[in-house]
């Protein structure tokens, strides 16, 4: 009975925002606001982030890749498998859809990419919500988001591309 109330009480923690900036290739500065992966879910992560070079994208880690992610291999597959369709499920609202990529730095995760006009559509849809259920391509993250607001408006006012 503890152990089923320690699990509870940890979904119901907020995930915690970092906002930082860091330098890209060409020396011009790239805005943050992450989540960070835990023990407790790995590969399991938002990021929006926004600079001159990469303009507006945002990231959402579903997960951690399993053995057999690796171990299996067919062309027509990976070529399918490189685009999905990115639903962000906000607690209580509408859902919201999007052209997702995966994530091309990212190996060990499920991690697809949202960028452009459509980025700031998720970023807004998170930053609004308390919590949201975040899917593509059949796997799914559930994420409370209600600290997301503060950290996600700070990228954007540090965004070139939102003036």
């Amino acid at each position: 009975m503890i152990a089923l109330a320690l699990i509870l009480s940890l979904a119901a923690v907020p995930e915690a925002w970092l906002v930082r900036t860091q330098t890209n290739l060409l020396g011009q500065p790239e805005a943050i606001a992450e989540t960070r992966e835990s023990e407790s879910a790995p590969g399991r992560y938002l990021k929006f982030s926004c600079s001159v070079m990469s303009g507006p994208v945002f990231e959402a880690g579903l997960g951690v890749k399993s053995f057999e992610d690796f171990t299996r291999f067919d062309a027509g597959e990976a070529a399918a498998a490189q685009s999905a369709a990115l639903t962000i499920q906000p607690g209580g609202g509408a859902p919201v859809t999007l052209a997702a990529s995966r994530a091309p730095a990212q190996v060990t995760a499920h991690a697809f990419t949202v960028t452009g006009s459509d980025a700031v559509v998720a970023a807004h849809a998170i930053a609004q919500a308390q919590s949201a259920t975040v899917s593509a391509a059949g796997f799914k993250a559930e994420f409370e988001v209600s600290t997301s607001g503060p950290a996600i408006e700070q990228v954007l006012a540090a965004c070139p591309f939102m003036g």
